[in-house]
C-alpha cells in the first residue's frame, strides 16, 4: 500500500538533501549492504550480548530503523543519481529476505512467539515478497497489491516491539495481527495473479 505513496517519501528526501550532494558519492549497492549489516547487528545483539529487556528492545528498534533507512536511501540514490541497475534491484531484493528472516527471528528469540508462529511468520514474509517477484517476472504489475507490503510490515514490527516495551501480552496480539495481515497479502497477490492471467 505504501508503495503507492513512494513519491511523497522521495519528495521529502529531495527537500532534505537538495542542497547536499554527499549522497551522490554513495553506491546504492553499498547502502543495500549497510541495511543488511544493521539487520545482522540485531542477530549479534540477540545472541552475544546481555542487556536488560527494555534496553534490548530499544537497541533492536534503533537498528531496524537504521536498516529501514538504508532500504529507503538505496532506491532513492539509485533513481536520483541515475544509478539504477538490474543487479542492484536483484541484490536489494535478495538481501531484504535475509533482513526479513532476522525480523521474524526477533519475535522468537524474545519469546513473543512459539516455533509454529515463527515458521508461519517467516513463510508469510518470504511468500509476500516472492509472489510479487514471480508475478512481475511474468509481466504482471504488482505495485500496491497486498494490504501489507514490506514497508508496512517493518512499521508494524517497530510498533509491536515498542508495545512490548510496556506490555508483552499486548504485543503478542500485535504479532497475531501482523501474521494475519501478512497471509491476507499473500492470498491477495495470488488472487490478483489468477484474475490477471484468466483474462
Amino acid at each position: 500500500m505504501l508503495s503507492n505513496y513512494k513519491y511523497i517519501v522521495e519528495k521529502l528526501l529531495e527537500k532534505l538533501f537538495r542542497d547536499y550532494n554527499f549522497l551522490s558519492f554513495f553506491s546504492p549497492n553499498l547502502l543495500t549492504v549497510l541495511g543488511l549489516f544493521f539487520s545482522l547487528c540485531i542477530l549479534m545483539v540477540l545472541e552475544f550480548f546481555i542487556f536488560d529487556p527494555n534496553t534490548l528492545l530499544l537497541i533492536i528498534v534503533f537498528l531496524i530503523l537504521l536498516s529501514g533507512l538504508m532500504d529507503v536511501l538505496d532506491g532513492y540514490v539509485a533513481r536520483r543519481y541515475n544509478k539504477v541497475s538490474n543487479f542492484g534491484a536483484f541484490l536489494d531484493s535478495t538481501l531484504d529476505r535475509i533482513s526479513d528472516a532476522v525480523y521474524a527471528y526477533i519475535f522468537f528469540k524474545l519469546n513473543l512467539v512459539n516455533d509454529i508462529f515463527f515458521l508461519l511468520l517467516l513463510t508469510g514474509f518470504f511468500l509476500t515478497s516472492y509472489s510479487r517477484a514471480r508475478a512481475e517476472g511474468i509481466g504482471i504489475e504488482m505495485k500496491g497489491i497486498g494490504i501489507v507490503e514490506r514497508s508496512e510490515r517493518i512499521l508494524l514490527i517497530i510498533g509491536i516491539l515498542s508495545i512490548a516495551f510496556f506490555n508483552k501480552t499486548l504485543s503478542q496480539y500485535g504479532i497475531f495481527i501482523l501474521l494475519l495481515l501478512t497471509w491476507i497479502s499473500v492470498f491477495q497477490r495470488i488472487l490478483h495473479v489468477y484474475t490477471s492471467t484468466s483474462k
